[in-house]
């Protein structure tokens, strides 16, 4: 993937270098008013990728698999970890954070807790303060590692530092904002437009994601679709929809 030219062909929605800055300016400042050397940032693919929320507005990127983590220090700069060469690529060229790398690994079987803690070691602060974020979706794993290979760091629950700075959006965060509104437009005319006596569910879905990420958006949306009686909740049955022929059309 490196020097490959691939990703500059690309077109993901990615945020400009100066809102990273002022992202990672604010993380700092909470630090300082929590008393926090550190922060340990965690994000993955579950929920229809709801759990990247926060190491993404950290990162600016989001890997596609398993999950990544951001070592965020009060002084120094921020390290990025994924789980394999090709996010750590990616994140370099659309992220916030220069620094990625792919976490140690052996025999197939990830060791993110070991990369943390080199990296918690190298900065100088085994025995520091250390914030974790969020520990709702925290693997337990990687915490419990953690707290062995790290038995002098206090080890504190951050988890509501991210999601405090992100209720407050700057002038270029409306504005996508705003484009997400009208990527959703744009699906729910194509669900209208395709919706007809005869037309399966799983097209009328198609069509939905196909005009969202035309106009901008992310493949994969979590699209709840479906037709039929709502006595039965055969609507809310199927992610992307089902195999069944729509009965009727769609009006707005």
């Amino acid at each position: 993937m490196v020097n490959t030219g691939w990703l500059d062909e690309q077109t993901w929605p990615n945020f400009p270098p100066e809102e990273g800055e002022r992202r990672h300016k604010l993380i700092r400042e909470q630090l300082g008013f929590r008393d926090l050397d550190c922060l340990i940032v965690c994000g993955h693919s579950g929920n229809f990728r709801g759990c990247h929320h926060d190491s993404r507005w950290v990162a600016g990127f989001a890997s596609w698999i398993d999950e990544n983590y951001i070592v965020f220090p009060f002084e120094g700069k921020p390290v990025h970890f994924s789980h394999a060469e090709s996010n750590a690529d990616l994140g370099r060229e659309i992220g916030f954070i220069e620094d990625c790398r792919a976490w140690k690994s052996s025999h197939r079987h990830y060791r993110a807790e070991i990369s943390l803690a080199d990296q918690i070691k190298e900065l100088g602060l085994e025995r520091g303060r250390i914030g974790l974020c969020p520990m709702r979706y925290f693997p337990a794993e990687v915490y419990v590692k953690l707290l062995r290979l790290l038995p002098n760091a206090e080890f504190v629950d951050a988890s509501d530092l991210i999601r405090q700075l992100r209720i407050f959006h700057s002038p270029i965060e409306l504005e996508f904002i705003r484009k997400s509104g009208e990527c959703a437009d744009r699906g729910w005319e194509a669900m209208r437009d395709s919706a007809r006596p005869g037309a399966r569910e799983i097209e009328i879905a198609a069509a939905c994601d196909h005009a969202m990420q035309i106009h901008g958006a992310e493949s994969g949306p979590h699209l709840l679709l479906g037709s039929g009686n709502w006595k039965y909740k055969s609507a809310a049955l199927y992610l992307q929809g089902g195999a069944r022929v729509s009965p009727i059309v769609l009006s707005s």
